[in-house]
């Protein structure tokens, strides 16, 4: 949902009601969603104003589940090169598992960019 187009940059989020509602879960299960996508990056939850959505550039980008649900998404080219540079810049051993991830997105036919098919594998 949060990497979704749905909700870009800036948007805010529906109350816990509607979430439980629209998502059939419990409170709880809502506040601890919205508690572990705020570590992520990806949320910014304050009283009063709701919760809204990061930029991606404030994303926990390395962080296998964000990855994963970025990929699903379908990575655009920019994004895909922003992820590839920090992972130059992190070291080699970054480095390499960006570079074989892109590989592996690429040899499955993602033309249009880092997991432009959606087909994302990592794990």
């Amino acid at each position: 949902m949060i990497a979704s187009p749905e909700y870009g940059p800036g948007a805010t989020l529906p109350n816990e009601e509607e979430l439980c509602e629209r998502l059939g879960v419990s409170r709880t299960a809502v506040r601890e969603a919205i508690k572990a996508l705020s570590a992520k990056g990806m949320l910014e939850a304050r009283p009063r104003t709701g919760t809204r959505v990061r930029p991606q550039e404030q994303w926990s980008l390395f962080d296998a589940d964000v990855l994963g649900w970025l990929c699903s998404q379908g990575v655009d080219q920019a994004l895909g090169r922003h992820l590839m540079c920090d992972a130059r810049h992190s070291g080699a051993g970054a480095a390499s598992l960006a570079a074989a991830h892109a590989h592996r997105c690429a040899a499955a036919g993602a033309a249009a960019g880092l997991c432009g098919d959606g087909g994302c594998d990592i794990d």
